[in-house]
C-alpha cells in the first residue's frame, strides 16, 4: 500500500474533471467507482488496483501477479510493464 500526499486544492480540481475515477481510467483498464472518491480496477499484470482519498492523502493498494523467476524473459516482460 502506497500513501501520497495530495496538494491542497488539488481534489476539488480532479473532482471538476470527473473525479479519482475519470482519472483512473485514462490509465488502467477495468476501473470501478466504489464510492465518491474511491476506484478499483485492473491493468496488465497488476490484478488489482483499488485508489481512495483519505485525509488529504491519495491511498493505492496494487496486486501484482509475480514473474516466472526461472525464466529470464518472464522477468524482463514484467520489469518492462
Amino acid at each position: 500500500m502506497e500513501r501520497f500526499d495530495v496538494k491542497r486544492g488539488l481534489i476539488k480540481a480532479l473532482n471538476a474533471d470527473g473525479g479519482l475515477v475519470a482519472l483512473a481510467s485514462s490509465y488502467f483498464e477495468n476501473i470501478e467507482a466504489n464510492g465518491e472518491d474511491s476506484f478499483s480496477g485492473s491493468h496488465g499484470i497488476m490484478t488489482s488496483i483499488i485508489g481512495q482519498y483519505d485525509n488529504g492523502a491519495l491511498i493505492v493498494d496494487v496486486t501484482n501477479v509475480p514473474p516466472n523467476f526461472d525464466d529470464p524473459e518472464s522477468v524482463k516482460s514484467a520489469m518492462d510493464a
